[in-house]
């Protein structure tokens, strides 16, 4: 009944948003302030479960190719299309297709994730596979350097126990594999370079 009320006062926040001229994370934040345990519900029942997408550039291209592939191979696919990659983002896009009693009826979620959230995203969502992209120093005055962003996607590379596929390029990225190799998820990697 909770969850119902809180994804009918989301949608409404969205109308009322949208009467206005915009669109944000605010129906999202109003849905996980009334249901904080909304995105975990909403996906412990999908079939195939959860993949994340992160790095410092190229989540939003890599999430919608992949979502692709998935759907070209008859998979219903739930994703977070307009790059909303923190919790209030992905529970607003969540609004748009949950029933009201807050559970995804797609085969599978894949969601680009913010690096600085990964780690809260991956104790709500249970990713059973991570694709790393890229670390890279593009945004310096909000992380800093790139061995602080190694460490972030470490903590939910941790989490997944199915896959784990990184950019061999990123030589970052092939040092964080290194440290996890020997856990749950099976690593593979990808390179531009032969």
């Amino acid at each position: 009944m909770l969850t119902a009320l809180a994804i009918l006062a989301g949608r409404l926040s969205r109308f009322l948003l949208r009467l206005r001229g915009g669109g944000s994370a605010v129906p999202g934040r109003v849905l996980l302030a009334l249901s904080p345990r909304f995105l975990g519900r909403a996906v412990e029942r999908m079939p195939l479960g959860v993949v994340f997408v992160s790095g410092s550039n190229g989540k939003s291209t890599t999430t919608h190719m992949l979502v692709s592939i998935l759907r070209a191979h008859g998979l219903s696919v739930f994703s977070n299309p307009t790059g909303a990659n923190l919790p209030q983002g992905i529970a607003s896009a969540m609004l748009a297709t949950v029933p009201l009693d807050g559970r995804l009826r797609e085969d599978v979620a894949v969601l680009e994730v913010d690096e600085a959230f990964g780690d809260q995203l991956a104790k709500q969502l249970a990713p059973h596979s991570v694709l790393l992209i890229n670390i890279q120093v593009d945004q310096l005055n909000r992380f800093y350097e790139p061995a602080r962003v190694a460490g972030m996607l470490e903590s939910f590379a941790r989490v997944a126990d199915r896959h784990l596929v990184i950019n061999a390029d990123d030589h970052n990225l092939v040092e964080l594999a290194a440290r996890l190799a020997g856990g749950q998820a099976e690593q593979s990697a990808f390179a531009a370079s032969p």
